[in-house]
């Protein structure tokens, strides 16, 4: 999956503000800092969890036009703050996901690039997969997108490798 392309979540919990700024994270991805409280991010979360029926679906159909599935996982850290870092090569082992860290995590230290690990369901904060290039799921990364100024989406866009 072509990091560039994704965005990394970051729940600060000591602000109820809804705005968000971004920055740049240690292996040069775009960091989205989302608020506490921003009920589109939670209803957008809330989407993506109640509909991963469909993501199980499309990973198990073997369809040749269905690849790059991720998903998104809430790592907590601190007094109860969230990093939502990406999943890739995600495979369903006895129930449970397991996937390879596909971001270098900024806040969560036992973490890093490339490990494998497994996933507890009720951390899913989105998932995705794309149809040969259209993007499935993603439902934050559409979010955040939305919010994007025509300017940042078109660059947003043309640096995607996948289309929406």
């Amino acid at each position: 999956m072509n990091q560039a392309a994704l965005i990394i979540l970051l729940f600060i919990f000591s602000c109820n503000s809804n705005t968000q700024k971004q920055i740049i994270g240690k292996d040069s991805t775009n960091i989205i800092i989302v608020q506490q409280g921003d009920k589109e991010m939670e209803a957008a979360i809330y989407i993506a969890k109640s509909s991963l029926y469909k993501f199980d679906s499309a990973l198990f159909t073997n369809k040749s036009d269905y690849n790059s599935f991720a998903l998104k996982v809430r790592f907590t850290y601190g007094n109860n703050n969230g990093e939502h870092i990406w999943l890739s090569d995600i495979t369903k082992i006895k129930g449970e996901y397991v996937g390879i860290v596909n971001n270098e995590p900024e806040y969560v230290s036992n973490l890093k690039l490339n490990d494998t690990i497994r996933v507890n369901k009720e951390d899913i904060s989105d998932w995705m997969y794309l149809d040969k290039d259209i993007l499935k799921g993603g439902f934050t990364i559409r979010l955040l997108r939305d919010r994007m100024t025509a300017i940042e989406r078109a660059a947003f866009d043309s640096n995607s490798f996948y289309k929406f």
